[in-house]
């Protein structure tokens, strides 16, 4: 016979309202788990051990991540296999591939790639940049990111590095790339959010990224990064230098190919079904939604300060931009 008294009740917009052993739990449509646990509640017998692993959000993670990942909602923090990462964002992110029904293993091999970085500064650096808007990973472990380039695909600085979007890998020997965090303009292969791209280029490429070859981040602006190595997936669209004004949408969700396509959540995985449309996750206690409480979403930054000055560096310390 369970020791353990569970409550329940769906009410009219379809919130779960459970009450386990006189402790109230509310579980929201924005819940990552909430058809699981509805689906669990309305079910006989009831799996009392599973629907208690659900509401509780941070064993719900580990179970999912499959023990590999552990979570602190309150202190923002991450351990992947025991090493401890403090990164609110990134929670949140891990919340987001949750709701999309993304198959985990994407993650697990994002760490895995990180974890080769022989940099631990570089290593949290990643985690700041990711965390702008579009910026999704592919499922081995590398996430996409943007640069703008000359008409003819070289890069806007040298003229010398060509970006042409068909797959090429483009390197630089790690020790030519500036990993001094306090430098915002220096030597190396750059990467940036599509804001910090379109604003430097004729046109914006899509470009895949280890995370095992990322080096830097400036410390003022997490919207580019220095890195020593890339592949050009596809043209993703003009940028200023070309006329546009407007900005395009950024890739939306957490996980798109190595050609740039979606990969679309799966409907069913190991924890339960999930909304692919919800991006958001109800703390009803604190009464707010863990993406507003979790992101800073001032990324909307472009630092022009060396934009418009380039003829005060010298050509030969520069390799890309």
């Amino acid at each position: 016979m369970s020791s353990t008294t569970i409550h329940s009740l769906i009410s009219g917009d379809g919130t779960i309202c459970l009450v386990v052993d006189g402790r109230h739990h509310t579980i929201a449509a924005t819940n990552p788990s909430y058809r699981e646990i509805r689906r669990l509640v309305t079910t006989r017998p009831l799996d009392e051990a599973k629907l208690l692993s659900l509401i509780d959000i941070p064993q719900a993670i580990s179970h999912v991540m499959q023990g590999k990942v552990r979570v602190d909602l309150d202190a923002g923090k991450v351990w992947y296999n025991d090493t401890e990462f403090h990164d609110e964002a990134f929670v949140a992110r891990i919340l987001r591939l949750m709701s999309e029904g993304q198959d985990v293993q994407y993650l697990l091999n994002f760490l895995n790639n990180l974890g080769q970085n022989p940099e631990f500064r570089a290593i949290m650096e990643t985690f700041k940049f990711i965390c702008n808007e579009g910026m999704p990973i592919t499922p081995d472990g590398c996430f996409l990111g943007y640069k703008g380039v000359r008409e003819d695909y070289y890069d806007e600085w040298s003229g010398t590095i060509e970006n042409r979007p068909d797959g090429r890998r483009v390197n630089e020997p790690r020790e030519k790339v500036c990993n001094d965090p306090s430098q915002g303009c220096a030597s190396g292969l750059h990467v940036g959010s599509y804001n910090y791209a379109r604003n430097w280029g004729h046109t914006v490429v899509l470009v895949k990224v280890n995370p095992k070859d990322v080096v830097s981040v400036p410390n003022h602006e997490c919207e580019k990064m220095r890195v020593c190595g890339y592949w050009v997936i596809k043209e993703f669209g003009p940028g200023t230098k070309n006329g546009c004004v407007d900005a395009q949408p950024v890739l939306q969700g957490e996980v798109y190919d190595s050609t740039g396509q979606r990969v679309p959540g799966s409907i069913f995985t190991e924890l339960g079904q999930f909304d692919n449309d919800v991006n958001s996750h109800w703390d009803e206690e604190e009464g707010r939604t863990y993406s507003e409480s979790l992101i800073d979403d001032d990324d909307d930054y472009y630092d022009d300060e060396y934009g418009d000055d380039d003829d005060e560096y010298d050509d030969d310390d520069w390799d890309d931009d």
